[in-house]
């Protein structure tokens, strides 16, 4: 959404707030005053111009079956509380593409995703990304905090097929990074991804070591696209000797219309990191097929297997699965509403029941509606 209209209130307002005092003389008449307003606010407006303004409101509820004694759904990434409405995501994104040589993007979180992805600082705010954009050499950079290159699932629910994230992308790659990325394209159908981070969702470095990456993406035709991302670089607080290493791999595949399969691969692991300072490792795969049925109803389903084999992820050393059934429906423009029904299995038993005890498997069910403009 174009901010003219809007931006030429703000500016003319701040513009006033600024140099109301020293810019009008007592004498002035209403349209002297209008006409220094206006010129002052020609700068103003010079930066403004171009900067676009998107986002969403997301609100849900989850309901967990075996209604768990402490209202935490285990495992789930930002579907975390049983019998609970939430305000989700709450996304503002202010944009100015880098046409001319310089850009910038800031996404301005609230709710209970921000809360989350925030950790410790248990605010409902994030600042999920905050960056610049740069064309120089032939390459796109990228400044600031971005989120991942790596998975096939997003923070944002409304861009993915199903309500609730996979085990994948909760446990077996990072969100985001903080740091400088290069974009290479090498004709139409090839990209060439590298780059120097903090590290896995640090904004500032937990040692004096940085995380390199290097990807490569194919896309030949709107039928079908691959990219591989790997990294590699020290992880642990203050350690710059044990390193961590990621492979990631996506692939969507349109076969025919209305039909899309989305299939990821990831491998890890991280040095000394499993008891007895063994390496420690974790894979896992899903794949997700969407079937749009109409223009505003669509189904997808998700299967997925995720073996956290020394249980530095997920805490236990265990393999998981999980299988999810999404419906959505358009219900006018901009306006979507879902529902899902998610089934979790562990070889071990993880998952809490009523009274506190824990079996080895979850089923919830969801509701969704989301407005985006």
């Amino acid at each position: 959404m174009k901010m003219s209209k809007i931006a030429t209130h703000v500016v003319m307002v701040m513009v006033l707030v600024l140099f109301g005092r020293s810019g009008f003389a007592e004498d002035k008449t209403l349209e002297e005053r209008v006409a220094t307003l206006e010129k002052q606010g020609t700068a103003g407006m010079e930066f403004l111009k171009g900067i676009s303004l998107s986002g969403f409101v997301d609100t849900s509820y989850t309901y967990n079956f075996n209604r768990p004694d402490s209202g935490i759904n285990t495992l789930r990434v930002f579907d975390t509380e049983d019998n609970s409405f939430e305000v989700d995501l709450v996304k503002l994104v202010f944009e100015k593409k880098s046409e001319e040589g310089v850009g910038f993007r800031t996404d301005l979180d609230f709710g209970h995703t921000a809360q989350i992805l925030g950790g410790a600082n248990d605010d409902d705010f994030e600042f999920q990304q905050a960056y610049l954009t740069y064309k120089a050499i032939g390459v796109d950079w990228m400044v600031g905090k971005f989120v991942t290159l790596h998975g096939a699932e997003v923070i944002e629910a409304p861009s993915n097929h199903n309500i609730s994230r996979s085990f994948l992308f909760g446990y077996a790659i990072p969100f985001t990074h903080t740091g400088i990325m290069g974009t290479k394209p090498i004709g139409d159908t090839i990209d060439i991804k590298f780059g120097l981070v903090n590290g896995w969702d640090n904004t500032t470095d937990n040692n004096r070591a940085k995380t390199g990456h290097l990807g490569i993406g194919y896309h030949p035709s709107d039928l079908f696209a691959i990219t591989v991302n790997g990294m590699y670089g020290a992880e642990k607080d203050d350690d710059t000797a044990d390193k961590r290493k990621l492979m990631d791999v996506v692939a969507t595949i349109k076969p025919i219309k209305n039909l899309t399969l989305l299939l990821n691969y990831d491998l890890g692991s991280e040095d000394k990191s499993a008891p007895g300072g063994k390496d420690a490792k974790w894979s896992g795969f899903s794949g997700v097929v969407r079937y749009d049925l109409t223009d505003r109803l669509g189904v997808s389903l998700r299967g997925e297997a995720f073996n956290d084999r020394d249980g530095v992820r997920t805490g236990t050393d265990q393999d998981l699965w999980e299988s999810t059934c999404t419906v959505s429906y358009m219900l006018r423009e901009n306006l979507i509403v879902r529902g899902e029904y998610r089934h979790d299995d562990s070889n071990e038993e993880v998952f809490e029941d009523q009274g506190g005890n824990l079996k080895d498997s979850q089923d919830t069910l969801a509701m969704e509606l989301t407005y985006s403009f």
